[in-house]
């Protein structure tokens, strides 16, 4: 079996570009810090993405630190792409229901491996 790569959230979402309101590439909401919650950095690992509850969209994890120091929440785009679901994927329209599916799934390249271990035995 092949180890998944690791790469920064700088990589994965280059060419992504700044959110442009177009594919569900858009802010939503305002993000902030708070005890127990930090963002994730462009310059590492996106820190594990939460579905959140009735209450918000998975509190300071599902969020983001520009290079400038401020916070704001991943697009759902962002979101998608870093679980690996295909950049046409399409979500619920509604924001707090599309974080709700992308935080709950399993990624798809980890489902696709585990398929195929089932397939070899």
């Amino acid at each position: 079996t092949s180890k998944p790569s690791s790469q920064t959230l700088r990589d994965a979402l280059k060419d992504l570009g700044e959110p442009d309101g177009r594919n569900r590439h858009e802010i939503i909401g305002h993000a902030r810090e708070y005890s127990g919650h930090r963002a994730s950095s462009l310059d590492g690992l996106a820190n594990t993405l939460r579905a959140g509850s009735g209450s918000g969209p998975g509190g300071g994890n599902n969020t983001l630190r520009l290079e400038n120091g401020s916070v704001r929440y991943f697009t759902v785009r962002e979101m998608a792409r870093i679980q690996g679901f295909p950049d046409d994927y399409q979500f619920d329209p509604v924001w707090s229901r599309a974080v709700l599916e992308i935080g709950n799934a399993c990624p798809p390249p980890l489902a696709h491996m585990w398929l195929e271990q089932l397939q070899h035995k």
